[in-house]
C-alpha cells in the first residue's frame, strides 16, 4: 500500500506545486503526477488568490481521477459552491457583497468566458469529501471536530445538504464551519480583532485543543498563535462549545491557518500539525510525507522567496 505525501492549501500556486511535487520524487506521466511508493493528500483550498488556479485544478483532478491523490475539500471550494448557487429564496447563498467578490475575484478572473468548464469544476468541488481517516492519522482542512464528522458523515453536497449548510445555527452550517473554517468565539462588545487581511471583526478564530485551563483569555487561544488579540477573559460557557482535540487521539493533519514560515514546521500540539505557511502569499508550499508518526516524518517545501 502507497504511502502519504499530505500538502495543504495551493491558492492557485501552480509553480510551487510542480516544484515541490518535483522534490517528492513525482513524475508527470499519462497526464498525471505519479510516484511509485507514494500518493498525495491535499487538504483543500486549490483556487483564489494565485495566478495559476486553472492549472492547479488540471494537476490536483487528474490526480485524483489516476487514484494517485485524494483531494478534500477547503473553505474556499464551499464558499465557490455557495456563491455560485441559489437557494430556496431566490439569492446566492453566499451573498455577492464586495469583500466576498474580492476573495473569490482572482477566480473569476481566471474563468471568465470559460463558462463551462468552471461549472464542471465546481460540480468536481462537490464530489470532494470534507474530512480523511487514514486510520494512523487524520486529515481535514481546519480542525477536526468529531461532532461535526458525525453530523456530515455520509452525506452528500447534494440540495439539501447545500440549502441546510446555508442556514446559520442549523447542524449542517455549524459543522462546516468548524470544519472547513475552524471554530470562532464572538468578542465582548466593544472589542474588535484585525484579522490577516485587516479587516475588523467581532470574533476571532480560536484553537481546538489544550482548553483544559479554567480561565483563558482570547489571546492565548487566538489563530494563528502568536498575533495580537484582546486579553479579556473568554466567558467559561463559551470557552467549553468550542472543540477540544484529545493529546490521545490519533494525529491530525491541518491547512488553512496561515502560518508564518521560521525555517522548520511548527507542531501546533503533539498531534496536530499545521502546514499552511501563507503559499498563496509569499510563504513555502511545505508537505508532510507522512512515514508513520509525526517524529518519522519529513518535511519538504517548494517556493519559498524568504520575504514574510
Amino acid at each position: 500500500m502507497k504511502s502519504w505525501d499530505i500538502i495543504p492549501d495551493i491558492h492557485g500556486q501552480r509553480q510551487k506545486l510542480e516544484d515541490l511535487l518535483a522534490k517528492l520524487g513525482y513524475a508527470e506521466i499519462d497526464g498525471a503526477y505519479r510516484h511509485p511508493e507514494r500518493r498525495a493528500l491535499f487538504l483543500g483550498d486549490y483556487i483564489d488568490r494565485g495566478p495559476d488556479i486553472r492549472g492547479v485544478l488540471r494537476i490536483v483532478g487528474a490526480m485524483v481521477e489516476a487514484g494517485e491523490a485524494v483531494a478534500l475539500m477547503g473553505n474556499h471550494e464551499l464558499n465557490a459552491i455557495q456563491y455560485h448557487s441559489v437557494g430556496a429564496d431566490g439569492q446566492p447563498r453566499r451573498p455577492h457583497t464586495e469583500s466576498k467578490r474580492d476573495q473569490h475575484a482572482q477566480t473569476l478572473l481566471q474563468f471568465m468566458g470559460r463558462d463551462e468548464e468552471w461549472r464542471e469544476w465546481i460540480a468536481w468541488f462537490k464530489k470532494l469529501p470534507v474530512f480523511f481517516d487514514a486510520g494512523d492519522f487524520r486529515a481535514v482542512h481546519a480542525c477536526w471536530n468529531a461532532d461535526a464528522v458525525e453530523t456530515l458523515n455520509g452525506r452528500q453536497f447534494d440540495e439539501d445538504l447545500l440549502e441546510q449548510a446555508a442556514i446559520k445555527g442549523s447542524p449542517e452550517h455549524a459543522a462546516l464551519e468548524s470544519l472547513l473554517k475552524g471554530p470562532e468565539l464572538d468578542l465582548p462588545e466593544g472589542m474588535t480583532f484585525r484579522d490577516k487581511d485587516n479587516h475588523i471583526r467581532p470574533n476571532i478564530r480560536v484553537r481546538w485543543w489544550g482548553l483544559e485551563v479554567e480561565s483563558m483569555t482570547y489571546s492565548e487561544v487566538v489563530m494563528p498563535p502568536g498575533i495580537e488579540a484582546p486579553r479579556g477573559i473568554i466567558p467559561h460557557d463559551q470557552l467549553r462549545r468550542v472543540p477540544n482535540y484529545p493529546t490521545q487521539e490519533k494525529p491530525v493533519f491541518v491547512g488553512h491557518y496561515w502560518l508564518r514560515w521560521q525555517g522548520s514546521p511548527e507542531v501546533l500540539a503533539e498531534n496536530i500539525m499545521c502546514l499552511d505557511y501563507s503559499a498563496g502569499r509569499e510563504g513555502p508550499l511545505a508537505a508532510c510525507r507522512w512515514n508513520g508518526s509525526v517524529a518519522a516524518s519529513e518535511f519538504i517545501t517548494a517556493g519559498y522567496s524568504g520575504k514574510m
